[in-house]
């Protein structure tokens, strides 16, 4: 349930102003919401991970809470930067290199 209905937006409002740009600097479009709501996402644990939202007189609402948990559960668990050690760093840097000079490259 909505704790706040005053809170719920429009996707693409929430793409637009909640999300950060894609990788190509463009906003996020509103049907990747869409599809996060109706497929989900697979997160590294096997488990599919869903957006919350809500429709509310033919428009799917959501809210910036119910993305933030989103985004949360589907990034959790997930290794972060900092957690790499350089020794793991350059032994992988080093196993790459080598496999590119086994194929010639």
């Amino acid at each position: 349930m909505i704790a706040n209905i005053q809170q719920a937006a429009t996707l693409s409002h929430a793409a637009r102003n909640w999300l950060p740009p894609a990788r190509t600097g463009n906003p996020v479009h509103p049907s990747v919401l869409t599809r996060w709501s109706d497929r989900g996402i697979v997160a590294r644990s096997g488990e599919r991970i869903f957006l919350h939202t809500w429709r509310v007189g033919g428009q799917r609402m959501v809210t910036q809470a119910a993305i933030e948990e989103f985004l949360e559960a589907l990034n959790a668990g997930s290794p972060a930067s900092d957690d790499l050690d350089d020794d793991s760093v350059s032994r992988r840097a080093h196993e790459a290199s080598s496999a590119l000079e086994r194929l010639g490259c």
